[in-house]
């Protein structure tokens, strides 16, 4: 029957025939229009969805980042409050000793009999862990001291070079720590690697 139809409307000539056949065209474009959208709203929603993914990611780096910095810092910063705890013992000692020193008794000096110069039993010990102290607040762990006894003592006295070997981040660092009477003025490691220009 339809087949038949077909060739009547075509017969008749009247515009329904061609009306029709303009709106099927017009609903067929629509719907490819439509198709077309709904496909690049998923791409867009498939990247937005990877993006908010990545952004995810980095925010619970950084969390984690935030939290193994905030550990370090507190212990640099207890090594640093030991470093200032130890000078202001020398502080004290420095005091008590210029409190020591000769008085003046009606016009006449009495001065403290001439000691030689030698360190407290312990000067070697307390250098010793000033320079891990120093070296633990600068980062370094396995901090080994190369020199001899007799140069941490010197040390405590006078002005000594004393030569340490650490480790930081998995690298070991060679370097000199300088020492002026128990006092770490200066510390300067060195990698073992030299970086490219």
């Amino acid at each position: 029957m339809l087949a038949t139809a077909a060739p009547l409307l075509i017969a008749a000539g009247d515009g329904s025939f061609w009306a029709v056949s303009v709106l099927v065209v017009v609903a067929v474009f629509g719907i490819v229009v439509l198709l077309r959208i709904l496909a690049r709203l998923a791409s867009m929603e498939a990247s937005v969805g990877a993006s908010n993914e990545l952004l995810e990611g980095l925010a619970a780096r950084l969390k984690k980042l935030e939290a193994e910095r905030s550990d370090i810092d507190l212990r640099r910063t207890e090594h640093v409050l030991i470093d200032i705890r130890n000078g202001l013992k020398g502080l004290e000692d420095a005091v008590i000793e210029a409190a020591s020193r000769p008085t003046v008794v009606e016009r006449e000096i009495v001065t403290a009999p001439d000691a030689p110069a030698e360190p407290p039993p312990d000067a070697a010990d307390i250098v010793g862990e000033r320079l891990h102290n120093r070296l633990a607040a600068l980062g370094y762990d396995r901090v080994q001291l190369l020199g001899e006894h007799d140069l941490y003592e010197m040390a405590a006295l006078g002005r000594a070079e004393i030569p340490v070997e650490a480790r930081r981040n998995g690298v070991v660092h060679k370097g000199r720590c300088i020492v002026e009477k128990g006092r770490v003025l200066d510390v300067r490691m060195d990698p073992p690697y030299r970086l490219f220009p």
